[in-house]
């Protein structure tokens, strides 16, 4: 039986610099970052080694240093940054960011932008 491992980091909450008004880019505003990450190897279910897997403190330090050091008009493309570094760690064969603003839209919670990716075999 095949094993496969997911890992997910939900409700990642950073300041970002975020939006297409100039007046939404004048101070930080929170986005919420939900990332859903599968492993190619599940070798990490029976070692109990954090070389077999991700270290997801890691990949949140660079999410959190790349959403301090960039600004973004669009939450596409800060959905695709952040795809960028998931997609740069080799034990990941396909993943989903999702990067939510709330209060973007007066009559919903939140709007926010999905990616997704797999790597090709």
């Amino acid at each position: 039986m095949k094993v496969t491992i997911s890992i997910k980091i939900k409700n990642l909450r950073l300041p970002a610099t975020v939006g297409v008004d100039q007046s939404e880019r004048q101070q930080p505003q929170e986005v919420c970052i939900n990332i859903c990450l599968t492993l190619a190897d599940s070798a990490s279910a029976s070692s109990d080694d954090l070389a077999d897997t991700v270290d997801y403190s890691v990949l949140e330090r660079r999410i959190a240093d790349l959403v301090r050091d960039e600004q973004f008009a669009l939450l596409e493309r800060l959905a695709g940054r952040v795809m960028e570094i998931v997609r740069a760690e080799e034990m990941v064969c396909s993943a989903v960011v999702e990067v939510a603003k709330p209060g973007a839209s007066k009559r919903a919670d939140s709007v926010s932008a999905v990616c997704t990716w797999k790597r090709q075999a």
